[in-house]
């Protein structure tokens, strides 16, 4: 585990030794091992678990500070938790730490990011009736955390589906992963274009690239299919997957990443698929999707501790910094909502990391 996170460095395996020798250890023996640190630190990582949904995840709130001898809040998460940035607070607090919205402070987060800037210049996108304005509104509420029970969106919603044609084609998937956090499972259209949508994967677990006249990105090609519209059918399951829903599929998308290394070509193991694919891009599109949301969306999968994601985790890890923060790589011209300078310390960056690490043993169980 990274111990610039975490910054205590005893593995689970390690802990559960040094209790097992704890326990089975003579009464004679024990005030040896009562007051060292590591005692401590093993005891309260074990303790430090906290079950979200009945799931049980390590919580990264906390590290031993082996100077002081005392717990302190992970400056990361400390620094992902300023009021500065409530739509990155919220998220923080509801996924991350998996605390309850019923907390106190969380209802206090939740209040501030409704009245926030933030999330009325996203709310103000709808206003302009423009269906890319609303395809990235949604996004944009997706990724505060927030659902229909929160914002009034469901005008919007029918509308954008209304709207959904040739012209947005590749980025129906997408938008099919954002109505399922938003809380539109249940919806027909949603339901329906799911069941069409991974009916379409190809026994590779890619799926074709949709424009015909497009020579690049060749599907027909045996090395893979779009690799930008396969990203989008991970993150659209990995969203289910967090929702309780499992398709058989989900197996197949495992496939094609664990072929690739994640980012390579199978022909060319060294060459990456798509650059800035393999950076730290944000927002997302469903043209630009930085390596932070792949890496999480196969986290949740359950398979972050699969050996062919080393080689991607090493390019991820190429944009941290000393104190544990990611770099923003790239980013649009004019993003659809603020995240940031591109080569600077990044919040929703760092924030899809820690997740992807929080997932990266279990997944999202179900």
């Amino acid at each position: 585990m990274n111990s610039s996170i975490y910054s205590t460095q005893v593995s689970p395996c390690t802990q559960e030794h040094y209790v097992s020798e704890l326990i089975t250890a003579p009464l004679c023996g024990l005030h040896k091992i009562l007051y060292t640190d590591i005692f401590f630190m093993i005891i309260y990582n074990l303790c430090n678990t906290i079950h979200v949904r009945n799931k049980k995840y390590r919580c990264p709130e906390y590290t031993f500070n082996g100077h002081t001898g005392e717990w302190e809040m992970n400056t990361v998460v400390s620094w992902l938790l300023d009021d500065d940035t409530p739509e990155v607070k919220y998220r923080t607090m509801t996924e991350l730490l998996g605390m309850p919205k019923d907390d106190p402070d969380v209802k206090k987060a939740y209040g501030r990011l409704l009245q926030s800037r933030s999330l009325g210049f996203v709310m103000d996108k709808f206003m302009l009736k423009n269906k890319w304005e609303d395809i990235n509104a949604f996004l944009a509420v997706t990724e505060f955390g927030l659902t229909r029970g929160d914002v009034p969106i469901d005008e919007y919603v029918e509308r954008c589906i209304k709207n959904m044609n040739m012209s947005t084609k590749c980025a129906k998937i997408l938008f099919l992963r954002n109505l399922v956090s938003l809380g539109y499972t249940g919806h027909p259209w949603v339901q329906e274009q799911i069941a069409r949508a991974f009916s379409t994967i190809r026994p590779d677990g890619s799926v074709r690239c949709l424009d015909k006249t497009k020579k690049t990105n060749d599907s027909r090609l045996p090395d893979m299919g779009c690799y930008r519209q396969t990203t989008t059918y991970l993150l659209l399951g990995a969203e289910l997957q967090k929702q309780g829903i499992v398709l058989p599929q989900f197996e197949l998308l495992k496939t094609f990443y664990r072929a690739h290394d994640v980012s390579f070509h199978t022909d060319s193991p060294e060459k990456i698929i798509i650059k800035e694919m393999a950076e730290t891009f944000y927002p997302i599109d469903h043209v630009h999707i930085g390596l932070q949301m792949i890496m999480y969306g196969l986290a949740v999968l359950g398979e972050g501790e699969q050996p062919y994601c080393t080689k991607a985790r090493a390019l991820l890890d190429s944009k941290k910094n000393r104190d544990g923060t990611y770099m923003l790589s790239e980013s649009f011209e004019e993003p659809y909502f603020n995240v940031g300078k591109v080569g600077q310390p990044n919040k929703w960056v760092t924030l899809y990391v820690l997740l992807a690490e929080k997932y990266r043993s279990t997944g999202v169980q179900v």
